[in-house]
């Protein structure tokens, strides 16, 4: 397979590591084929540059392990070398499907050839009649989807019959309502001329793989993790949550005459169209995202389905929590576009407060009784609140810092990134004993100061039981082992954040994405034979 983009910028080389380490760490061979000029998938992996040097230059050579960089026992990174004069991108491609393709096939059970970036780089053209499947890679906005529309439309110039696999990366559904971020080839159309549109219809077909959405833990411009900002990003994900669970559908969670009769999918839109638009919007206001999306229908004219979506509206806005549980998200996004560092503290300690105030407005309803799922993730929020409080004391933050492998670099210690991924990868039982040490300093520290912060503010009911019928003896009836496995798994993430890879990570939404997607992919692929 390939990995493609009609521009640069989108995640492409970050998107064929994770498909390659994805694949590796299940148990197949993988070779991960450089051809993008710029060569970043050593970056990405973080690869000594001295192994990158110690490639040959050019590629007269007909011996494949010349240009092979062994990442670990299942994953080779070949041809990770930088090749910016056109000779070498020109040698490169004839001495891999001239020379060493029988090889390579032979040698590998997985073959990922990571493409130059953007439509106007000629080596695309020459690189795409060698393929059958192109994963391409786009951002939810415009320019990334024109973009990745003309690279198709270039792609189907030397190659009618190439499958194309889209992985939208950074990925949010319910993002901008006036732009289609599942629309690729509609978005594509209506900003070009007739003669450059593409059909309707592609010959070897078009599927719509990974969703991947936006996730710190992968960010590599954080070289040291920090912690504060994922558990922030982990207290947004409870809070979109919490949302969509207080946001009723019409027909299936309440029932409303007019709205019930509605198809599926319109009844669905309104509810995505309510958790996008925030706290209260106006019916008007979501009469347009609907429109947006689906086009005009003469529908929502009908003066009971207008009355009908008033009441649904102010159904919805009665919810206790669900204004809170937006209102706290704002605050997270100020967090997260914040450049000034003495700001940081202030926000953090007004989304702090707004998150305690919506724990009290959701135990003060009758909603805990009603949905236990509601109770649940108020017990999430509660518990990252803890952690977060306890991470403001320099020695825990030291103790869980100090498990991040570190190598010698030009002004001191720089975190081992590369260390770091191979040996989850391989299983290196080191790594794993550092996380299960954090875990046993940190664990009941954490558990003191989360029973004194739910009974400090009158929380205790969003504390985590045993089941009535397994009732443990300690830990005053919430449920410790729960909590442990709740620790366990966030000093785990903690461990591997900011590494720009999925291997290691446990609760992110974007690693558990790329390894459904990758997963999916190679079954398709593999069953259908080897080209």
């Amino acid at each position: 397979m390939a990995v493609g983009s009609g521009k640069g910028g989108v995640g492409k080389s970050t998107v064929s590591v994770n498909i390659a380490l994805s694949a590796a760490s299940s148990g197949l061979r993988v070779g991960l084929l450089d051809m993008d000029p710029l060569s970043n998938t050593g970056i990405v992996l973080d690869i000594p540059k001295s192994r990158i040097d110690a490639l040959p230059q050019g590629y007269s050579s007909n011996n494949l392990e010349d240009y092979r960089v062994v990442f670990s026992r299942n994953l080779h990174i070949l041809f990770p070398r930088a090749k910016l004069k056109e000779m070498e991108v020109k040698q490169l491609r004839n001495l891999v499907f001239q020379v060493l393709w029988p090889r390579l096939l032979d040698d590998y059970d997985v073959l990922i050839l990571d493409l130059p970036a953007g439509i106007h780089n000629q080596e695309n053209l020459y690189l795409l009649p060698y393929i059958q499947e192109l994963i391409i890679v786009l951002n939810p906005e415009p320019t990334s989807h024109v973009s990745a529309g003309g690279y198709m439309k270039a792609a189907l110039e030397v190659n009618p019959h190439v499958r194309f696999r889209f992985w939208h990366n950074r990925f949010e559904p319910h993002g901008d309502p006036a732009f289609n971020a599942r629309d690729v080839v509609g978005n594509y159309n209506r900003f070009v001329p007739p003669e450059l549109q593409l059909p309707a219809e592609i010959p070897g077909g078009i599927t719509q793989d990974a969703w991947i959405p936006p996730d710190q833990a992968l960010n590599l411009l954080l070289t040291e993790p920090d912690f504060t900002l994922q558990l922030l990003y982990r207290c947004e994900g409870a809070l979109t949550l919490l949302t969509e669970q207080l946001t009723p559908e019409a027909g299936k969670d309440c029932s409303i005459n007019a709205l019930d009769a509605l198809p599926l999918a319109f009844r669905r839109l309104l509810r995505y169209g309510l958790i996008a638009l925030g706290s209260r919007p106006g019916k008007e206001e979501l009469r347009s995202y609907l429109e947006d999306v689906l086009g005009y229908s003469s529908i929502w004219e009908e003066p009971r389905v207008a009355d009908a979506l008033t009441e649904y509206l102010n159904l919805v806005g009665s919810q206790p929590g669900r204004t809170g549980a937006y209102q706290a998200r704002e605050v997270l996004y100020r967090y997260y576009d914040c450049s000034a560092p003495t700001q940081l503290r202030g926000i953090r300690q007004s989304f702090e407060y707004r998150l305690i105030v919506l724990l009290k407005e959701l135990k003060q309803s009758s909603i805990l009784g009603e949905n236990p799922l509601v109770r649940n993730t108020g017990g999430l929020l509660l518990f990252y609140y803890s952690l977060l409080k306890l991470l403001d004391h320099p020695a825990l933050l030291r103790i869980v810092r100090g498990a991040v492998p570190r190598r010698p670099g030009p002004e001191g210690a720089v975190r081992d990134r590369y260390s770091q991924i191979r040996g989850v990868l391989d299983g290196n039982t080191s790594f794993r004993s550092r996380i299960v040490e954090v875990v046993k300093q940190l664990f009941p520290i954490a558990e003191k100061q989360l029973v004194r912060i739910a009974e400090s503010q009158g929380l205790e009911q969003f504390l985590f039981t045993y089941p009535t019928d397994d009732r443990a003896s300690d830990g005053g009836g919430y449920n410790r082992q729960a909590y442990a496995k709740l620790v366990h798994r966030v000093v785990t993430d903690l461990f591997h954040s900011g590494l720009g890879v999925v291997v290691g990570l446990q609760d992110s939404p974007a690693a558990r994405e790329i390894t459904r997607a990758t997963k999916l992919l190679l079954e398709e692929i593999g069953s259908a034979g080897r080209p």
